[in-house]
C-alpha cells in the first residue's frame, strides 16, 4: 500500500520522482501519512529542485492556453433575443438548459443576458416564467431539435 520510498523508486523506469509527503491507504481503508516519505535522503538528487544556493532555472512547463473554449464576443440580435425568451417559457431559469438553444453563445454570455434582461425588463422575463411559461414536451423538443433517433435507445 502507498508509495514506496524516495530512494526505492526506480527513476530509469520513468517513476516519478516524490519531492514531498506521501498519503496512502491503510488495510482498514482510511488515508495515512506515509512515514517515510517525511524523510529526506542523504543524496543531492533526493533534494527539491527549487534550492535557494543557484539562480532559478527555467522549467519546462507546457501553456493551456486553448484550455478553455473562449467565445468571441458579440451583440444579440433582436431574433436572438425573442429565442433567449422562448427558451425562457421552456426551460424557465435552467440556463444550462437555455444555452442549448445557442450554439455561438457561452454559459456566461447566456448568464449575463439573463441578468441584463432581469434588470432591463423585469415584467417580461416575469411574464416569461409564469403567464407564457410552455410546457416541455417531447413534441415541443422534436419541432425545435428534430425527431428523436431511438433506435439506440436501451430496452
Amino acid at each position: 500500500w502507498g508509495a514506496p520510498p524516495v530512494h526505492e523508486m526506480p527513476e530509469a523506469a520513468g517513476a516519478p520522482r516524490v519531492l514531498g509527503p506521501q498519503l496512502c491507504l491503510d488495510e482498514s481503508g482510511n488515508i495515512v501519512l506515509n512515514a517515510s516519505s517525511l524523510q529526506q535522503g542523504d543524496q543531492e538528487e533526493d533534494r527539491c529542485a527549487f534550492a535557494a544556493d543557484g539562480p532559478v532555472q527555467e522549467m519546462s512547463v507546457t501553456q493551456y492556453e486553448q484550455a478553455y473554449r473562449k467565445t468571441p464576443p458579440s451583440k444579440w440580435t433582436p431574433k436572438e433575443t425573442e429565442d433567449f425568451y422562448e427558451a425562457l417559457r421552456l426551460y424557465g431559469t435552467d440556463l444550462f438548459l437555455v444555452q442549448t438553444f445557442f450554439r455561438n453563445k457561452s454559459a456566461t454570455q447566456i448568464k449575463s443576458k439573463y441578468q441584463k434582461e432581469l434588470k432591463k425588463f423585469p415584467g417580461k422575463v416575469k411574464l416569461a416564467l409564469t403567464t407564457q411559461a410552455r410546457k416541455l414536451t417531447k413534441a415541443t423538443f422534436e419541432e425545435m431539435h428534430g425527431k428523436i433517433d431511438t433506435s439506440r435507445h436501451f430496452k
